[in-house]
């Protein structure tokens, strides 16, 4: 299907495919997207994947109001169960509008066109 992918279809700065990325980083994908292409580079099968850079969640996080909540439990000590247990009801506020904030419309844009082609699939 990457055959298939029109990378001019894509805002690359707003998200791509995961093949795409000649080059990937923790800083620009994340960790989790990082251990997917590097299984890729390596030869190993990945599934069809699109990624949304780092910074791009960074934007959607300051947009939803939440940056100050995440900052406020990365500073406890989350290891104390009576510390977690006061956290949850934060997590949940930040989780609430996290999803209650709608993404940029070039992210948007760009998920469908990825959606669109993965769809069509080897018909084109």
């Amino acid at each position: 299907l990457m055959g298939e992918l029109d990378l001019s279809d894509f805002n690359s700065s707003m998200g791509c495919p995961l093949a795409s990325y000649e080059e990937a980083t923790l800083s620009l994908v994340g960790g989790k997207a990082l251990q997917c292409w590097r299984l890729m580079k390596y030869g190993f099968p990945v599934p069809l994947s699109f990624i949304v850079p780092t910074y791009v969640y960074s934007l959607h996080i300051e947009s939803a109001g939440v940056v100050e909540l995440i900052e406020e439990i990365f500073a406890s000590d989350l290891r104390d169960s009576a510390v977690r247990d006061a956290a949850k009801p934060r997590l949940a506020l930040i989780r609430e509008k996290i999803m209650s904030t709608d993404m940029m419309d070039d992210v948007v844009e760009n998920i469908e066109n990825f959606i669109d082609t993965a769809k069509r699939g080897d018909d084109g």
